[in-house]
């Protein structure tokens, strides 16, 4: 058939994405080239698919995290580390610890400033 003779082949984009499914048609001279412009586009598909599961990977870890962020527990335990903190400053300003320098005072709250 003259179909046959065309050394013609169809690449189908997938539905959702970069090329929205679109369908394209290519015509080479031999059989041979034919063949070989189809392996190559299987190539660059493995490549491709290698590529979007790296990229996969990170998107889950990026959503692991915000979901870890947004949680209630580490929003908590954020806001009394804060508060810890700031009990920690105001405990330090009125023991005066500047003016007791090497005191054991001053030793447990740089531990507990460390620490937190």
């Amino acid at each position: 058939s003259m179909f046959m003779s065309l050394n013609a082949f169809q690449l189908r984009t997938v539905k959702d994405g970069y090329n929205s499914g679109r369908i394209y048609y290519f015509q080479v001279d031999t059989k041979e080239e034919r063949d070989r412009a189809i392996e190559e586009i299987k190539n660059l598909v493995d490549v491709a698919k290698i590529k979007a599961e790296g990229a996969s990977k990170l998107m889950k870890s990026q959503n692991l995290a915000r979901w870890i962020y947004e949680s209630f527990a580490f929003q908590v335990v954020s806001a009394l580390l804060i508060v810890v903190n700031f009990g920690m400053s105001i405990t330090e300003a009125q023991l005066n610890v500047a003016k007791n320098a090497g005191s054991e005072q001053e030793m447990a709250l740089a531990k507990l400033d460390l620490f937190l």
